[in-house]
């Protein structure tokens, strides 16, 4: 019985440190551009595009995400109040200026919000277009 109590305080260490560890990972919410083409390609299925709920591009939970277009598309995603922005080579992912039909340019969805993700050239893997679906059309 005396050594069960001493290794007592060992066994709460190591059961507190392993929750602990546990509730770190589960907050990462990382976005890269690997991860992103991966996910797009997985989306994407060999189609040439999809239309698909926005929340389906990530593996994570988000309310609201941003498409801006500047020397990179940046993609900003709200978790939770927070701000987390993802730069994109204009070589892998793209959305066209304002000015045409579908644009995302300066437009914040949610995630429930219908997108189309399709590949700019058909038959080749890059790169990927990231467009409005228009409520109401074919329908």
């Amino acid at each position: 019985m005396n050594s069960l109590n001493a290794s007592l305080p060992l066994i709460l260490l190591v059961l507190g440190t392993s929750i602990l560890t546990t509730g770190c990972r589960m907050q990462s919410t990382v976005l890269t551009t690997e991860s992103l083409s991966t996910r797009v390609d997985e989306l994407l299925g060999g189609q040439h595009s999809v239309t698909l709920q926005a929340g389906r591009l990530t593996d994570f939970s988000w309310q609201k995400l941003c498409f801006r277009r500047d020397d990179q598309l940046s993609l900003e995603f709200e978790i939770d109040g927070i701000s987390r922005r993802v730069a994109l080579p204009y070589e892998a992912f793209f959305i066209d200026e304002g000015h045409v039909p579908n644009s995302l340019e300066n437009t914040c969805i949610r995630p429930s919000e219908l997108i189309v993700v399709r590949r700019k050239y058909p038959g080749f893997s890059g790169p990927v277009e990231f467009q409005s679906a228009q409520a109401g059309s074919g329908g």
